[in-house]
Order: structure tokens, then sequence, then C-alpha cells
């Protein structure tokens, strides 16, 4: 009787473990599954952050425009040369203005005017109003060629552009120089050939006029296009190697002193 009993025990005992062994097994299987699908969710979670971000760098339109295609960086150098070789051009534009003495742009100073002038001779009004045209376009093609390459740096000068013009709008008016809505100028030659010599100087032909402080401005702008030239050749460097080591110089020249030659 009492073998039956214990055998009748052993049995219920070697029953409860494998009903114990089932259950864990059972959960053992669920908490695996449970991790996968976890696993599973982040993999999907920063597989899409990622192509978020994706989607973000492609919206942006200074990083899509100017990726490293060589048709855009083509466009770049285009850019920074207009800017530089303009920026150039009207600071030498701006030396001729404040450059004193007979036959300048602005005369000799006289010492019998009642009031103080200058006189100029019809020839070198025409060159006066020429170089203030000049002055114009390359202001003009510096302002354009910054909002084509597009980011912060050129945002501020073009700032600067407008405050500059913006102080002496009034007085730019007056001799036939308009802003456009754009921040474009534009010159009616016929009004500043017949404006007063004294007001044109004022602007144009002493320290710290419109003229100087545009100048000063273009001196900076002219750096930062000489700057960005040299990055970009040195960049286009690292990817003109051909296979065999050999290197391919694609560097297209462009313009005169703005050509970074190596």
């Amino acid at each position: 009787m009492r073998n039956l009993n214990r055998a009748g025990m052993s049995a219920g005992r070697i029953a409860g473990e494998r009903a114990l062994n089932d259950a864990r097994r059972r959960l053992s299987t669920k908490m695996s599954r449970q991790t996968q699908s976890t696993r599973t969710s982040r993999l999907s979670s920063s597989q899409v952050k990622s192509a978020d971000r994706s989607s973000i760098i492609a919206a942006n339109s200074f990083a899509s425009k100017y990726q490293s295609s060589s048709q855009n960086t083509t466009l770049e150098k285009k850019y920074y040369t207009e800017m530089g070789e303009a920026a150039e051009s009207l600071q030498d534009r701006v030396s001729l203005f404040l450059k004193r003495g007979e036959n300048t742009l602005f005369g000799k100073q006289t010492e019998v005017a009642d009031n103080g002038g200058t006189t100029v001779t019809e020839e070198q009004k025409n060159k006066l109003v020429k170089e203030i045209e000049g002055f114009v376009d390359d202001y003009n093609t510096m302002r354009k060629s910054m909002g084509n390459i597009g980011g912060q740096v050129r945002q501020v000068y073009i700032q600067q552009l407008d405050k500059q013009v913006n102080k002496q709008e009034k007085t730019l008016a007056e001799i036939g120089i308009s802003k456009g809505k754009d921040g474009i100028l534009s010159v009616k030659s016929s009004v500043l050939k017949e404006s007063d010599l004294e007001k044109i100087k004022l602007l144009f032909g002493t320290v710290d006029s419109f003229a100087d402080n545009i100048g000063n401005i273009s001196n900076a702008l002219e750096k930062n296009a000489r700057d960005n030239l040299y990055e970009l050749k040195f960049s286009s460097y690292s990817s003109n190697y051909s296979r065999n080591g050999s290197y391919r110089d694609s560097y297209s020249s462009i313009g005169k002193r703005y050509n970074v030659r190596g």
C-alpha cells in the first residue's frame, strides 16, 4: 500500500514538473516574440527618422541646389566669379569718384566760385554719368549673384547694401537713381546728367558718402568671393582623381582675377 502511495506521489510530482516546464516554455516564447516585435518597431522608427532627415535635407533649397554635382559646382563658380568681379570693378569706380585734381571726374576745386564748388567740362560730366551707370550695374550684379548663391552670410551683405540705399533713397531719386522692390537699382541717365553736380558729389565723391560705404561693403564681398572660389577649387581636387591615380583638372577658368589657379 505504501508503495502504491509513493508511486502516485512520484507520478504527480513528475506531472507537476512537466506542467511547470511547459508554462515556462510558453512564457519564454511569448517574451521572445515581444522582444522581436520591439526590435522591429525600433528599426522601423529608425528608418522613418532617417527618411525624415533625408526629406528635410532634400527640402533645404541651398543644400539640394549646391550638392556635389559638377553642374551645381559650376553654377557656384559662376555666381562667385560674377560677384567678385563686380565688387572689384565697383571699388575701382569709387576710387575714381574720390580722386581729386584737374581733369578728374569731379573736376578741380575752383578758387573763384562763390560756393566753393567744382567745375567740370561737358566731357567730364559725360564720363561721370557713365561711371555712375557702371557703378549701378556693378551693384546690381553683386546683389543678384548673392541672391543666386544664397546662404546666411550673403544675406547679411544684402541687408547691409539695402541699408545704405534706404538711407539715401530720397537723395538718390533726386539725381535719377531709384530702387525696385527686388532691391535692384535703376538709373535715368537724362535726369542724372542734368542733376546738380554738388548733390552728385555728396553721394559719390566724398569720404563716407553713399558710394564710399558701398565700396567698403564690396571689399568684403570681393574677399568672400575669392575665398569661396579657392574652397571650390580645392574641394574639386579631391573628386578629380582617376582610377589609376592620375589627376583630371576639370576646374574651368571663369573670369580674370577670380580664376583661382593652382
